[in-house]
């Protein structure tokens, strides 16, 4: 059924979306963090959106820092390791508080910069002189530039925090659902590589609609259960059917 779906579903251009035009016109940040900006799926598109605000929250950091330099390098000498760090944090507090973040449950440790480890985020949030020194530099200089490393540090902590568009829906045995608003489509990860494998499209090219979030997960929940025909007929009630595709499709599961 969900290949007629696919057929008539509403169309899509990833490259049209807001998101996709925001990042496009912010791009030399990836570029600048040795990121090659290329963004050919929607998955790409939401991995993107992640690594965004993980760099942005960095430079906000990196700023930071330099400004608390350049502005108390006549009493730094002074002060010893600890005093350093306690005077910084209380410049830092403030900044962290309009940062995205999420916290990771095993350790309870907030993360700012998702594509790093949390000995990274550690470093970053509570002991930035560490990263003055040449080993952490040579660190930071060689760290892998994959946009998947978030998912493999955090699994899908990313996409259920402010850092993503995405709105999480739920999950079986294999797979983690979300929901984009501006696409108005389903997206299903693998819960063990963290890869995009399908999308779901259950709003037709005729209608024109914004579904809320709870409808969209009766629908998948319907959908779960694959019962074909109460799916077939909720779409139609929520208007998420034209009443010609509505009819096409049940013609075709007879």
């Amino acid at each position: 059924m969900m290949k007629y779906l696919k057929k008539y579903g509403k169309e899509t251009n990833l490259h049209k979306t807001k998101l996709y035009c925001f990042l496009e016109e912010n791009k030399d940040i990836f570029e600048q963090a040795g990121y090659p900006f290329k963004i050919k799926t929607y998955e790409e598109l939401f991995k993107y959106e992640v690594l965004y605000h993980s760099l942005s929250n960095k430079n906000k950091i990196d700023e930071a820092y330099n400004h608390f330099i350049n502005t108390n390098y006549d009493v730094l000498d002074y002060l010893n390791y600890d005093e350093k760090r306690k005077m910084f944090d209380q410049d830092l507090k403030p900044i962290l508080e309009q940062c995205h973040c999420f916290k990771e449950p095993e350790s309870g440790q907030l993360v700012y910069l998702p594509h790093y480890d949390l000995d990274m985020n550690s470093r970053y949030i509570n002991d930035y002189q560490m990263l003055t020194l040449k080993q952490y530099q040579e660190y930071i200089k060689q760290y892998s530039k994959d946009i998947n490393k978030p998912y493999r540090l955090y699994q899908f902590y990313p996409f259920i925090s402010s850092f993503s568009s995405l709105k999480p829906i739920g999950k079986d045995d294999h797979y983690a659902y979300f929901y984009y608003p501006e696409s108005k489509r389903v997206y299903l990860f693998d819960q063990n590589d963290y890869q995009c494998i399908d999308e779901l499209i259950f709003i037709d090219k005729y209608q024109d609609i914004d579904p809320s979030l709870e409808d969209v997960k009766e629908i998948v929940k319907i959908y779960l259960n694959e019962d074909v025909q109460s799916l077939v007929d909720t779409l139609y009630e929520k208007q998420w059917l034209s009443e010609k595709i509505y009819k096409k499709i049940k013609k075709k599961l007879k």
